[in-house]
This record gives C-alpha cells, sequence and structure tokens, in this order.
C-alpha cells in the first residue's frame, strides 16, 4: 500500500519530503492545492483569458511567466484521486491506481441520486495507490533525486510496518502537516518562539502526541515519555531546518 497522505494534505502544498538536487538536477516543485477552480489564479497563460480579478496570485504569475502553461488537460473530480494521479501518473482506471473518489462511487449521497434510484453500481476501489506502482518519488529517485530523512525507521522494524508509525512519508515523523499555520507553529517551536499547551492525550491509558498523534497509533504508556518523543523530534526537526536545500 502507498498511502496517498505521502502526496500533499496542504492546502497549499509541494512535495512532503526535502529533495536534495544531484549534479545538475534542477529543483522541482509541485503545488497541489485543493478546491481551488482553475482560473482562480491571475497567470493568464492558464486561464486562457478567463480570470476575473477576484484573485491575486502574483508568485504564480512569475512561473507561469518564465515556464510552460499546460491549458488542456484532464482531472479527476476531487482530492483524493487528484493525489493518487499525480503520484503514479495514472488516472483512476489504470492498474495500480484504482481510487476513483474520496470513499467509493456507491456513495449515494444528497445532491446526488438515491440508492434505490441508481441503476448500476459503479466498481470497487482502493483508498491508496498499490505497491506495485512507480511513484513520481520512487522516479525522481531512480534519477538522481536523493530525499533527505532525519527521522529514518529504527533497524528492525519491517517495511511494512513503516507508515503505520510514520516513518519513510515525509523527511521527519510529522504525522502530517495541514495547514500553513501548523508548519509556522513547528518552525516557531523549533526556533523557541513557541510552545505547545495541552498537547499531550491520554485515552484508555494510553498518552498521545497531540500534535501528530498517529505516529504511535498504540499510544505510549507514560506522559514523559511522550514528552521525550516530543523533544526528539524537535531536535531531529532542528537538524532539518539546518541541512535541507528546499523544504516541502
Amino acid at each position: 500500500m502507498k498511502n496517498i497522505n505521502f502526496l500533499f494534505k496542504l492546502s497549499l502544498c509541494i512535495f512532503s519530503c526535502c529533495l536534495i538536487y544531484g549534479k545538475k538536477q534542477p529543483n522541482l516543485i509541485v503545488y497541489m492545492i485543493d478546491d481551488l477552480g482553475w482560473n482562480q489564479i491571475s497567470a493568464k497563460q492558464a486561464t486562457m483569458g478567463t480570470y476575473t480579478g477576484s484573485f491575486i496570485t502574483p508568485n504564480i504569475e512569475k512561473i507561469a511567466d518564465q515556464g510552460l502553461s499546460f491549458t488542456h488537460a484532464y482531472t479527476q473530480p476531487n482530492c483524493a484521486p487528484s493525489r493518487a494521479a499525480m503520484l503514479s501518473g495514472q488516472y483512476p482506471a489504470r492498474i495500480n491506481n484504482g481510487v476513483y473518489i474520496v470513499g467509493n462511487l456507491n456513495r449515494n449521497r444528497k445532491p446526488g441520486i438515491t440508492k434505490e434510484k441508481a441503476q448500476f453500481s459503479g466498481p470497487s476501489q482502493s483508498e491508496d495507490v498499490a505497491p506495485e506502482a512507480v511513484t513520481i518519488a520512487e522516479a525522481l529517485k531512480k534519477n538522481g533525486y536523493n530525499v533527505l530523512d532525519v527521522e529514518p525507521p529504527p533497524p528492525g522494524l519491517p517495511e511494512n510496518l513503516h507508515q503505520k508509525f510514520g516513518f519513510s512519508m515525509y523527511s521527519a515523523r510529522y504525522g502530517n502537516i495541514y495547514t500553513v499555520r501548523q508548519l509556522l507553529q513547528l518552525a516557531q517551536e523549533v526556533a523557541g518562539e513557541w510552545t505547545p499547551q495541552n498537547y499531550i492525550w491520554e485515552k484508555g491509558g494510553k498518552y498521545f502526541d497531540a500534535l501528530r498523534p498517529a505516529v504511535e497509533p498504540e499510544g505510549l504508556d507514560s506522559s514523559e515519555e511522550v514528552l521525550i518523543h516530543r523533544m526528539h523530534h524537535i531536535s531531529n526537526i532542528k537538524n532539518l531546518f539546518k541541512r535541507f536545500n528546499l523544504f516541502h
């Protein structure tokens, strides 16, 4: 299973790892933005003259002015299949993808038709890109790009358990960074400018880091252990900030 969380859960985000360019390799930056209309940017090349003036995106304009705009393409109807297609380079109906929509094609929710009125059932689907797929990240690594991982999995942890505990997904065990605000708070915490409050959760006698609860899905035995893990994580992030060429 290749979890599509690997690709972008930020509203505005870039690759979820740090790419250190090899010899004469350019840096690649990918923006993938949820819930954005195709002409809700101010780059005239990409919007083909339909830009209304309601949105101002000067940095995207600069990219368009200095690069190439693709104006005719097919994309998916919502977030999960778009991420899966970007990750795998394949549309949903292709082998190793199979992510058609969020949830499944037979949700029968409003404003669509009811289950009783439906004349057919859609095919079953996967929630993740298949392990056999060659992802864009894997293709880049084979072509000279490297990933800076400051929190690699510990020796002996089976590969099929890496993602369960937040390893091998990002450049550190973030759990996930959903918003720009979270990214800013993380940077401020690393710099000693912000301290999270009440971030230790207790449930069923187990303790979790509320800022990244998924990295220890079964919880830890004490709040002190959560604190130790948090301090280790922040130390690694500080190392990351010192070493990267680009942060994603």
